[in-house]
């Protein structure tokens, strides 16, 4: 499914291209399908590739793909996530990268040295916690100093990976024999909303961001057992409470301006907590495109605006555009169904991807939000997926969402939609 995250490009360069490691059946009715290489559909099932970026890079398939359409010009080469691999293929094939360095992007993204770095700022939005090597914590005393349950977090990790909320000192016991020597970051435990919002520091250091979004955390026929603190989806609508929406817009400008002092630019993210107090509490950074860029930049799109992602590029590659201006009210949102199962799911015979009617038909196969209609967007046939991997997503440009209290509630009408898709994929 990685081709629907590089798809918004198509309608932003008229010479862009996009490589990608596996093959969907749903590039075939793409009308810049000749412009998509995938490397699996070339090698077929006897050779076996890494699938990241940066081994999809190295491989001399696409280095010819990507010098041929080159026409003797230095490429500029985007990638979704920063990685070392890819700073030295750049390096060695004298390549342009449309991206930040790797060190820069993984310090930041270091959920220990951000903390930190917001710490030194001594901004209240800084949620409380400290920083240890984990065996040498004690629970007691943990929930004694945070006043109750607490949030552990490793350095690095996605989507609620490496993030764990710890409720009992049998659940502690366990992390703690399992990784002794490991530095944590342990903050108090909010509960409360999850929020997310994407931002871009501009060529010139100017901080433009979107309408923060309601994010979907936990849902546990989502994302399965002992993932309280995955995220499987985003939903923009207009019932933000205004004060709590100018604490996220305050917040973003200033981690932006941080980051610009940080000499970053570009695409970056950041996760929100609203407590019951109506305060915001920033979460964590990421330093880098975001799940959900490929859907708003489509949203954005679709509303004729300038997207954020046309910025993200610009900051790389000094094209005219217009000024930014003011955040866009967009609705709309998008819910991800995880693997759920222990171990590898081999799917089938899935639905074909694209936008489908209320009757459950088929009537387009573009990835446009659509009123009226759902864009579903599933794996290809034979395609094996891990426990807690996406397996497919649903999204609509409408609101998917309501909010109870500190819970967000999917709409009853999403949840058919889900157990159709889930019916027919698993």
């Amino acid at each position: 499914m990685d081709f629907y995250q590089g798809l918004p490009g198509f309608w932003l360069f008229p010479n862009y291209h996009l490589v990608v490691y596996h093959y969907h059946p749903a590039m075939e009715n793409l009308p810049f399908r000749k412009r998509i290489f995938s490397l699996s559909d070339k090698l077929g099932k006897h050779e076996r590739v890494p699938r990241n970026s940066g081994h999809l890079l190295a491989h001399p398939l696409v280095q010819n793909f990507i010098n041929h359409h080159a026409n003797s010009r230095q490429p500029r080469v985007a990638y979704f996530k920063p990685s070392l691999k890819i700073d030295m293929i750049l390096a060695k094939k004298h390549w342009f990268g449309v991206g930040n360095p790797a060190a820069l992007a993984h310090k930041l993204e270091d959920k220990i040295y951000f903390w930190q770095l917001l710490k030194k700022q001594k901004w209240p939005f800084a949620i409380a916690g400290l920083t240890a090597e984990l065996g040498k914590l004690n629970y007691k005393q943990l929930v004694k100093r945070l006043r109750g349950p607490f949030v552990l977090q490793l350095r690095q990790g996605w989507a609620g990976r490496t993030t764990f909320l710890v409720k009992t000192a049998k659940q502690f016991n366990q992390l703690q024999h399992k990784m002794p020597k490991k530095r944590v970051k342990i903050t108090k435990f909010i509960d409360g909303l999850t929020v997310t919002n994407n931002a871009v520091v501009t060529i010139g250091g100017q901080v433009l961001q979107s309408f923060p979004a309601w994010q979907l955390t936990g849902q546990r026929s989502l994302c399965g057992l002992g993932k309280e603190m995955a995220t499987c989806g985003r939903v923009w609508q207009e019932d933000f409470d205004h004060a709590v929406k100018e604490q996220i817009f305050i917040i973003t400008r200033k981690v932006g301006s941080l980051l610009a002092r940080e000499n970053f630019r570009g695409f970056f993210g950041l996760d929100f907590l609203v407590g019951k107090n109506g305060l915001v509490y920033l979460q964590e950074l990421n330093p880098r495109l975001t799940a959900s860029a490929a859907f708003y930049t489509l949203m954005e799109l679709k509303a004729q605006a300038s997207p954020l992602l046309a910025y993200h590029y610009q900051a790389f590659l000094n094209f005219h555009l217009p000024p930014g201006g003011q955040p866009l009210s967009l609705v709309g949102g998008e819910i991800v169904q995880r693997q759920r199962q222990m171990g590898k799911f081999v799917v089938n015979e899935p639905p074909a991807s694209g936008n489908y009617n209320t009757n459950g038909e088929i009537n387009s196969r573009e990835f446009l939000p659509r009123k009226g209609s759902v864009t579903f967007i599933g794996p290809a046939a034979g395609e094996k997926i891990n426990f807690h991997q996406e397996l497919f997503k649903i999204s609509a440009p409408e609101a998917m969402v309501q909010t109870s209290g500190n819970r967000i509630r999917i709409n009853v009408k999403y949840w058919q939609w889900l157990k159709f898709f889930r019916q027919r994929v698993q």
